[in-house]
C-alpha cells in the first residue's frame, strides 16, 4: 500500500478496528491504538481474550 493511499484512508475514516490489540501498554499494537485514539479516532479493539482495552469494549472477532 502506498503512503498516499494510507493517508487518504486515515483522513476519510475515523473508526479503526485494531485486530490483535494487546492489553499490554508496551506492545506495539497498544501504542499505535493509543496514539490513534489520542488523535481523535474511535478504535475498536479485537482480541478474543479481553473484555476491554484502552477504555473500549473489546470484541472476540470481526464478525
Amino acid at each position: 500500500m502506498e503512503n498516499s493511499e494510507l493517508k487518504r484512508i486515515l483522513e476519510t475514516f475515523k473508526v479503526v478496528a485494531v485486530v490483535g490489540l494487546s492489553r499490554q501498554p508496551n506492545k506495539d499494537s497498544n501504542i499505535v491504538a493509543k496514539y490513534l485514539k489520542e488523535q481523535g479516532y474511535r478504535i475498536i479493539p479485537v482480541n478474543p481474550s479481553a473484555n476491554e482495552i484502552l477504555g473500549e469494549k473489546a470484541y472476540a472477532d470481526l464478525l
